[in-house]
């Protein structure tokens, strides 16, 4: 009666006003599938009348669940055959254990719901895994209510956050605790609902690369050390959750199963909770619930049966056990379905997909159309033991995910039917609840929270792969400069050469078909550069897979730079198909300039908007390993590997490629020398390019990082980052150059030590606080 009357209300707004509601929701939302204007509108009694029915068979999952993966008594009873259950690819052998009965097999229970053409509520399939959808609920109530207060009209709803304050206080054991949200990664066609859930959530959102199993414990890998979880929202395939156990995959945990079964965290849902989905036991269903509950289903479900007791009619659909899939074949392979049905009848289930009602919705052109709709629904379980079983009791979601389109579509991917609406739920009286309590007290905290490894990791390789960049491009702008001031008859410049070898190396790429004898050709190098894996298009990739991985560390003008970065290094190649010639050099000048530009306006973004955390203390580690890295490399090429006095002008460019030059002839004018410009670019701790400043920021940096290890002493990043200080402070700059002023072999020696031990404190810091390696054990013959 209430959808009724608010479909009435809405037609007759007229088409102008609702396709204008429409373009308004649609920039606020612009995932796929379209969400529709016009929600699902259900009255309070019937609400009421899913809510038990929804509790009911959550109740009765949990104890099917409890028994499959205890002691089995259903299969020893007759109730459950067998030869149904070892069919089942979806029955996972290593979670049968004696103490199931004391996991949460069901916390958070989902089911795909159908109102027939006779008005009554059916349930068409039931979900244990994870809670696919959720994320999108969040997404579309967000989106709706950044509309319009006259669009919503006069009927009030029922709000979503005191279900997901609910589920909040089920993960949190312990206030102080960590509760994460486990995904397979930003490749996942569904990953910005697992961020917008844990947002909204405010819990962490964590891949399986981000945890380790260590003493039991199920644990978080931070800068801070390893943080024990106390709960997972699990987005993870069961067969992905843990290699050991099942298959080998890199989504989950080595060890997740092992610390579930020592009951050392909540999982919601643990592995194994896919058995309700693959459709198995909604045959014995119904004796189950006398058998289990002393009381009959109270929602109706679809009728089916397994092969093995019956066999399946002409219009059915089959659903092979051992992948769960569902089909309804057509007629042409419908006779070779049924002959597999009855050659390995144990092996499939078939049921009858009753018609669903059709629900409107607003197409392009503003006219409505009508599709079958099925509703997603979610419930939550009450605690059964711990401190919160007492208060915490059972809930569902008063709304939904409701999807137009193939039911059969919508039951496997419920977020890849044609088109999406939200759920409401009738209320009396108006509903404003939050999932922040405004009324509790406040402490204020400077605390900037964990930083997971892998964020830091990300972090540090976004500052490493962007000083890299720039200096690659410095180098070659330098070197397009000298090239194009030469006349054309002046042949080879070996201060040409000497930049085009230092940008060729800066990303450790050998010289290809080019031998180390051979002079470099500039077209050739610069091809080679915009074109090749280990060229400027690769590190740029590896540039912006770091930083979209930490995202939510940077300013939106931030990201906005790094996607014009990303256009002018793509679009060099693309201009050079087009134009099927020699590079335009001054064309490409021109280009390089706008490159440094956005790498300046990226960096001096981030130290004006990013707090001083340990997460912008990693990206300042990376950026200064990587500086003082590339500093020396340049400095080895140009004056070391020569082998003869550099020239003026070689000196000068290095200077302006530095951006030193001007403080340079500040201290000694129009004179140029090569132990003066080996002062400035390497001991000079005042110059912020020079090597010397970049040791000392690492020095402070290393001295600010979370202390892993207990004890007196300095860190093993603490003493290479001393090692490196003490290199530079001992050494004696007039030996590195003599009288005929060329560089010496202490230059070289000291330029191969510090870049040694920047590496060595690369690979520690990995180690330590990204992989969290344990020390290597040391054998001792006896």
């Amino acid at each position: 009666m209430v959808q009724q009357q608010h479909l009435q209300w809405y037609q007759q707004v007229g088409i102008q006003q609702r396709q204008q509601w429409q373009q308004v929701l649609q920039q606020q939302f612009r995932q796929a599938p379209a969400l529709d204007l016009q929600p699902w509108y259900i009255e309070q009694r019937e609400w009421q009348l899913l809510e038990v029915g929804l509790l009911q068979r959550q109740r009765l999952w949990s104890l099917i669940l409890q028994d499959l993966y205890g002691p089995r008594q259903l299969v020893r009873d007759g109730l459950v055959p067998a030869d149904a259950l070892a069919a089942c690819g979806a029955y996972l052998l290593p979670m049968v254990q004696q103490s199931a009965a004391a996991l949460d097999w069901l916390v958070l229970y989902s089911a795909t719901v159908i109102r027939r053409l006779d008005g009554s509520f059916c349930v068409v399939a039931d979900h244990g895994g994870p809670p696919h959808g959720l994320g999108r609920v969040v997404e579309q109530r967000l989106a709706l209510n950044q509309l319009a207060s006259e669009w919503r009209g006069p009927w009030p709803r029922r709000q979503l956050a005191g279900f997901f304050r609910r589920l909040l206080q089920r993960m949190q054991k312990q206030p102080q605790g960590i509760c994460a949200l486990l995904t397979e990664g930003a490749r996942n066609s569904q990953y910005s609902e697992h961020a917008r859930l844990a947002n909204y959530l405010d819990i962490a959102l964590v891949r399986g690369s981000d945890l380790l199993y260590r003493e039991g414990q199920l644990c978080l890998k931070t800068l801070s050390g390893l943080q024990p979880l106390q709960s997972v929202l699990r987005f993870v395939d069961a067969a992905a959750t843990d290699p050991l156990e099942f298959s080998d995959s890199a989504q989950g945990c080595a060890g997740f199963v092992a610390s579930l079964r020592q009951q050392q965290f909540l999982c919601i849902n643990p592995p194994g909770a896919e058995l309700i989905d693959s459709g198995v036991l909604q045959p014995f269903l119904p004796a189950l619930a006398q058998q289990l509950l002393g009381e009959p289903l109270l929602l109706e479900q679809l009728e089916t049966a397994w092969c093995g007791d019956s066999t399946p009619s002409d219009d059915c659909v089959l659903q092979r056990l051992q992948d769960g899939q569902r089909r309804a074949p057509s007629s042409a392979e419908y006779a070779s379905w049924q002959a597999l049905a009855q050659s390995q009848p144990s092996e499939y289930v078939w049921c009858q997909l009753p018609q669903a009602q059709c629900l409107p919705y607003l197409t392009e052109d503003g006219s409505l159309a009508e599709l079958p709709a099925a509703m997603r629904l979610y419930a939550l379980s009450a605690a059964s033991t711990g401190a919160a079983a007492k208060s915490s009791t059972a809930a569902v979601l008063p709304g939904g995910l409701v999807g137009l389109g193939p039911l059969l579509e919508f039951i496997q991917q419920p977020t890849k039917v044609p088109v999406c609406k939200d759920l409401w739920v009738q209320t009396e009286q108006s509903d404003s609840q939050s999932l922040l309590s405004a009324t509790s007290e406040l402490t204020l905290s400077r605390f900037a929270g964990l930083v997971s490894s892998r964020l830091a990791d990300h972090l540090f390789w976004l500052g490493r792969y962007h000083e890299r960049l720039n200096h690659i491009v410095r180098a070659l702008r330098a070197a397009l400069h000298l090239h194009l001031q030469q006349t054309p008859a002046a042949g080879f410049s070996a201060e040409v050469d000497a930049l085009l070898r230092f940008a060729l190396h800066a990303n450790g790429a050998a010289l290809g078909t080019w031998r180390a004898d051979q002079p470099l050709p500039l077209p050739a190098v610069v091809d080679w550069l915009f074109s090749e894996r280990d060229g400027l298009v690769s590190i740029m990739q590896s540039l912006w897979y770091n930083a979209s991985s930490a995202r939510d560390y940077f300013a939106f003008d931030s990201t906005l730079v790094l996607e014009r970065l990303q256009q002018l290094i793509g679009s060099w190649s693309a201009l050079q198909q087009v134009q099927r010639q020699t590079p335009n050099l001054p064309q490409l000048m021109q280009l390089l300039d706008e490159i440094i530009f956005c790498q300046h306006a990226f960096y001096g973004l981030n130290h004006e908007t990013m707090s001083r955390t340990p997460a912008m203390r990693m990206l300042d580690l990376g950026q200064h390993i990587e500086r003082a890295l590339q500093t020396a490399g340049l400095l080895q090429h140009t004056l070391v590997s020569p082998g003869h006095a550099p020239s003026v002008l070689l000196q000068e460019t290095v200077l302006k490629l530095a951006d030193t030059l001007m403080t340079y002839r500040r201290r000694y004018r129009s004179l140029l020398h090569p132990l003066a410009v080996i002062d400035l670019l390497l001991f000079d701790e005042s110059t912020p390019r020079s090597v010397g400043y970049q040791c000392q920021r690492i020095q402070h940096q290393c001295g600010q990082l979370p202390q892993l290890v207990t004890g007196t002493g300095l860190s093993g990043e603490q003493r290479l980052a001393l090692e490196l200080v003490s290199l530079l402070q001992l050494a004696e700059p007039a030996s590195l150059v003599d009288s005929a002023q060329q560089a010496t072999p202490a230059l070289g020696l000291l330029l191969s030590q510090l870049q040694h031990r920047l590496r060595l404190l690369s690979d520690h810091l990995s180690q330590s606080y990204f992989h969290h390696s344990l020390p290597g054990v040391t054998w001792q013959r006896i």
